[in-house]
C-alpha cells in the first residue's frame, strides 16, 4: 500500500507491479516501454480524483462523444502526467 497525492488530495493506493503493466504493454505494441507508475485505488478515492481532475475540455468532448457528461463511475481508469518529484512520466490508476 501506498499514499500518492493527486490534485492535491493524498490518497491509499495499491500498487500494481511493473511487470504487470510492462506484460500488458507488450501484448499492445513493440515501442519502448516507458516510465509508468500504476495504482488501483478504493472506488470512492477513485470517482472523487477522477471529477477533480476533469476539465472543461474533457466535459466538452464527452458532450460531443456522448450527449451527455460522464459520471466518474462510468470510469475504468485515467491516465494522468505527473509531477516533475515522481519517477515517471505518467500515472494510471483504476
Amino acid at each position: 500500500m501506498a499514499v500518492i497525492t493527486f490534485e492535491g488530495v493524498k490518497v491509499k493506493a495499491k500498487v500494481i507491479s511493473k511487470k504487470e503493466i510492462v506484460s500488458s504493454w507488450k501484448m499492445q505494441t513493440k515501442k519502448p516501454f516507458p516510465k509508468v507508475k500504476a495504482f488501483q485505488l478504493r472506488d470512492d478515492d477513485f470517482n472523487y480524483i477522477v471529477e477533480l481532475s476533469k476539465t472543461r475540455g474533457d466535459e466538452r468532448r464527452e458532450r460531443q462523444e456522448w450527449g451527455r457528461v460522464l459520471s466518474p463511475e462510468g470510469t475504468d481508469a485515467f491516465v494522468c502526467n505527473v509531477d516533475e518529484s515522481v519517477d515517471a512520466e505518467y500515472l494510471i490508476t483504476d
